[in-house]
């Protein structure tokens, strides 16, 4: 709403909905696995008590859920914009959802590394909430990496969402 507001358009080759989808969907498959996996230990503690269960079980098993979620999701909004534009603006389907697959599993990593060295979860879930914050403004969401000047390149070049995104939109 605000790009067509401010007269913005893509700047890729594809319409907005497809831009916009393309950086919000594997910023938040990143999110979702992070807030999954560190509520795994507070949550899902009585679980690990049945003993065939370990808790990299229950880690694997909410992050393919968290995964899978995040898929559907974005499958609904390709979808709908495809109902809304009529173009299906995946060019390169393995590219798409390897790229979409990268920024899930760099959640997926962030988040059990954290709640796995982490006593406490509460502690956990505000630091990463406090790193998380600033990630958000420095992957390529809504803008593309080529847009900055070559000066702010290596602020955001260390950003696994900055591959894994541009490596999407490149599909």
């Amino acid at each position: 709403f605000m790009f067509t507001i401010l007269g913005r358009s893509s700047p890729i080759d594809t319409d907005l909905g497809s831009f916009i989808t393309s950086g919000v969907m594997p910023y938040l498959a990143f999110r979702f696995q992070v807030n999954a996996l560190l509520r795994v230990k507070s949550t899902y503690r009585h679980v690990v008590l049945l003993p065939a269960l370990e808790y990299r079980t229950v880690y694997f098993a909410i992050a393919m859920l968290e995964f899978c979620n995040a898929l559907m999701i974005y499958m609904v909004l390709i979808f709908g914009n495809y109902l809304l534009t009529g173009e299906f603006e995946i060019h390169n389907l393995m590219q798409w959802f390897i790229g979409f697959s990268l920024a899930s599993l760099a959640g997926a990593s962030a988040g059990y590394a954290v709640s796995a060295n982490m006593r406490r979860a509460d502690a956990a879930s505000r630091l990463m909430s406090v790193v998380l914050r600033p990630l958000f403004y420095i992957t390529p969401i809504f803008y593309v990496a080529a847009e900055l000047p070559n000066d702010l390149i290596w602020i955001i070049f260390w950003n696994p969402l900055l591959h894994a995104i541009e490596f999407l939109r490149e599909g």
